[in-house]
C-alpha cells in the first residue's frame, strides 16, 4: 500500500489510499529589498570596435511575467514591475532588454573589460566562471532600472566548474565591486547511455506551495533513491477546486511524462485528476542534498565528456543527443521530427556523411524549434550545443557588467623583447596572456606566464597588426629564460580568427 502525505503550512495530514483528502494551503510572497542604481560604461574600451562581442535585444512586456532563454541556454526572469523608468512608474509600451555574454578571455578583451581586481593593495586577475552585460532601454532609448524592491534572477550557462564570486563594474570608480557569491549548479540532466535519468538536481521546496510525500517502491524511480528528505510539490495547483478537499480517493499513484515531469493521479467512482509535481526538499535537506549532487554531477560530467571517442565537439553532441533520446523514449514522434530523421538518414545513405554515436549539430538545432519539446528540454539543447555544463544562479538589482569570479595572484612576469621576421626591434602597444583551459586573461605591458595551465598570448603593434605567440614558445620563454622572441606580424583580423579557432574548436 502506498501512503500519501499532503503538507500543508505547519501541518502535515497522513493520508492512505481510500481515505484521501486535500488540505488549502494559504500562499505567502517575499520581498526583497535593495537600492536602485545605474551607470553608464565609460571606460571600457574595445580594442577594435569591429570584433566588440555583439548584444542580442529583446523586446519585452513590462507588465507581464516573462522569461527569456539567450542562445547560450541562459534564463533570465523578470517579474512584473521589475523594470521601471526614473520616475520610478513602469513603462506602458514594450521596452528593449539589451544583453550579451562573455565566455572565454578573447571576448573579454574584444569587449574592452578589465578583469584585474584591487584588495588591500594587492593586484590579482580574475578567472571567470562567466561575465554578462544586461541593460534596458525604452522605444525612444531612455534609459530604464531595476525598481528598488525587486531582483532579476539569472541562471548563467558556464563552461566550468571554479567556485566563484560576484562582482558588479562601477564605471566611476573604475573598479569591480564585490557582491556576495553566484550559486554553482548543475545545467544538464544526468542520464545513463540509454538517456534515462540517473539522478536529479534538487530544488527548495516552496512552503507556500502543496506538497506531499508518498511511499515508493524501491526500484520504480532510481534516480530519486540516493536522495534524502524529498517532498513532491504541486506545480498546477490553479486546476484544485474545493471539491478535492473533501473527497475519498481509492487510488493514487505517481508517475512521469516523456519530458520527466512527474505526475500525480488521483483515482475514485467519481473520475480521475491528474496534477504536475516536481520533487522538492526542505531547507536542511535542501542545503545537505545540493553538495552530495553537484559532487556526482561533477564527475558523471567529467567521466561522460571523456567516455566518448571523437573531438571535442562530438562529445557535447553526443549530450545533446541523449538528451532528445530520453524525450522521445516514449513520446510520439512528432511531424517535425520526422523530417528530421528523414534528413539525417538520407544524408547517410547518400553518402554525404558516415554513420556516428550522434545527430548532427544542425539538426538537432531544427528539432530545437519543434514546438512540442517543453522549454526546459529546449534549454538543455542549447546549453548542450554551447557546451555549457553548469549554471550559475545571481539575482541582480542593477542594470550593468556583472561577472562570476575567483581573484588569482597575477602569474610571474617576463620580459622579452620582440622582433619581427627581418629582425628589427618592434614596439608592443599591449601584451595579451591567457588560459586555453581556464576563462582568465592577463593584460598589460609584458608576458605573465606560469604552468598551471596551456596558455597562448598575443601582443598588439598597432591599430592593425598583431602577432600569435603559442603555448610551446611561452613555455621556452618560461623554462629557458629567453630574452628575444621573434614573431610575425599579422593583420588584427587574421590573429582574432586564430584565437577564436582556439577556443570555439
Amino acid at each position: 500500500m502506498k501512503t500519501l502525505h499532503i503538507l500543508s503550512l505547519g501541518s502535515i495530514l497522513t493520508i492512505s489510499i481510500g481515505a484521501f483528502f486535500l488540505t488549502k494551503n494559504n500562499s505567502k510572497s517575499l520581498k526583497n529589498k535593495h537600492n536602485a542604481s545605474d551607470f553608464t560604461a565609460s571606460f571600457i574600451e574595445p580594442p577594435h570596435n569591429d570584433f566588440d562581442i555583439d548584444e542580442v535585444l529583446y523586446k519585452i512586456n513590462p507588465k507581464k511575467d516573462t522569461t527569456l532563454i539567450h542562445h547560450t541556454g541562459t534564463s533570465i526572469q523578470i517579474k512584473t514591475g521589475d523594470i521601471v523608468d526614473i520616475n520610478g512608474k513602469i513603462p506602458t509600451e514594450d521596452i528593449t532588454l539589451k544583453y550579451r555574454e562573455f565566455h572565454n578571455p578573447l571576448d573579454g578583451y574584444l569587449a574592452g573589460i578589465p578583469m584585474n581586481y584591487d584588495s588591500a593593495g594587492t593586484e590579482y586577475v580574475f578567472e571567470s566562471g562567466g561575465m554578462f552585460e544586461i541593460d534596458a532601454v525604452t522605444q525612444t532609448g531612455e534609459k530604464l532600472f531595476i525598481q528598488k524592491d525587486s531582483l532579476l534572477e539569472i541562471e548563467l550557462a558556464s563552461e566550468n566548474a571554479v567556485n566563484t564570486n560576484l562582482y558588479i563594474l562601477d564605471t566611476v570608480k573604475q573598479q569591480w565591486i564585490y557582491r556576495g557569491k553566484d550559486k554553482l549548479e548543475a545545467a544538464l540532466p544526468m542520464l545513463d547511455s540509454n538517456g534515462k535519468q540517473i539522478s536529479i538536481k534538487p530544488e527548495l521546496e516552496d512552503t507556500s506551495k502543496f506538497r506531499f510525500t508518498i511511499d515508493l517502491v524501491k526500484g520504480e524511480f532510481p534516480e530519486l533513491e540516493d536522495l534524502e528528505g524529498i517532498t513532491f510539490q504541486i506545480l498546477d495547483s490553479q486546476k484544485f477546486s474545493n471539491a478535492l478537499y473533501s473527497q475519498v480517493w481509492d487510488d493514487i499513484y505517481l508517475d512521469y511524462d516523456n519530458q520527466r515531469e512527474y505526475v500525480l493521479g488521483l483515482f475514485n467512482e467519481n473520475g480521475q485528476h491528474h496534477f504536475k509535481c516536481k520533487p522538492v526538499f526542505g531547507a536542511k535537506d535542501y542545503s545537505k542534498q545540493s553538495k552530495k549532487f553537484l559532487k556526482k554531477y561533477k564527475k558523471y560530467i567529467e567521466k561522460t565528456l571523456k567516455s566518448y571517442s571523437g573531438n571535442y565537439r562530438n562529445n557535447y553532441l553526443n549530450l545533446a543527443n541523449k538528451i532528445v533520446a530520453n524525450v522521445l523514449r516514449k513520446k510520439r514522434i512528432t511531424e517535425m521530427q520526422k523530417q528530421v530523421l528523414k534528413t539525417y538518414s538520407e544524408r547517410i545513405n547518400s553518402g554525404q556523411m558516415k554513420i556516428s554515436e550522434y545527430m548532427p549539430e544542425d539538426l538537432l538545432k531544427e528539432l530545437f524549434t519543434d514546438s512540442s519539446l517543453s522549454s526546459k528540454i529546449k534549454r538543455e539543447i542549447q546549453l548542450t550545443l554551447n557546451k555549457k555544463t553548469f549554471q550559475r544562479t545571481l539575482n541582480i538589482n542593477r542594470f550593468g557588467y556583472w561577472n562570476c569570479d575567483n581573484p588569482r595572484p597575477l602569474p610571474r612576469k617576463y620580459i622579452v623583447k620582440f622582433i619581427n621576421e627581418d629582425n628589427q626591434n618592434i614596439q608592443s602597444k599591449s601584451v595579451h596572456c591567457a588560459y586555453l583551459n581556464r576563462n582568465m586573461r592577463i593584460s598589460g605591458k609584458a608576458l605573465r606566464i606560469d604552468s598551471t595551465g596551456e596558455m597562448i598570448a598575443w601582443v598588439e603593434f598597432s591599430d592593425s597588426t598583431m602577432a600569435l605567440i603559442e603555448h610551446k614558445e611561452l613555455e621556452f620563454i618560461r623554462d629557458k629564460g629567453v630574452k628575444t622572441l621573434q614573431l610575425k606580424e599579422e593583420s588584427y583580423a587574421d590573429v582574432i580568427e586564430k584565437i577564436k579557432n582556439k577556443y570555439n574548436g
